[in-house]
């Protein structure tokens, strides 16, 4: 495969690919960016998840509907971009928004 630039691309090898440094971001850049990803709402939601509450007892402690709680849910799959309870925790930890325990 060649390095040739393809509108402003380089192409390179998978070999190249991998052997590339990875440069990390400024962590308040990533920090920042975690922060915003979830509204504060959506983070206490996802935290009381993370403990193994229902949509019923997250209600109650969190004094809103049941059906609220679930707009919630829904809308943190969709940002974390996963379909279940256990795979929004996880991916939550280890992007850093949600402690492990």
């Amino acid at each position: 495969m060649t390095n040739a630039p393809l509108a402003g691309i380089t192409v390179v090898s998978l070999e190249q690919a991998v052997a590339a440094p990875v440069v990390p971001r400024p962590r308040s850049v990533l920090a920042s960016r975690l922060d915003s990803l979830l509204t504060r709402r959506e983070r206490e939601v996802l935290e009381l998840i993370a403990s193994g509450a229902t949509n019923i007892r997250i209600s109650e402690q969190l004094v809103i509907s049941e059906g609220t709680v679930k707009s919630h849910v829904k809308h943190i799959f969709l940002k974390l971009d996963v379909d279940k309870r256990t795979r929004a925790v996880a991916r939550a930890q280890s992007l850093g928004i949600v402690s492990t325990q």
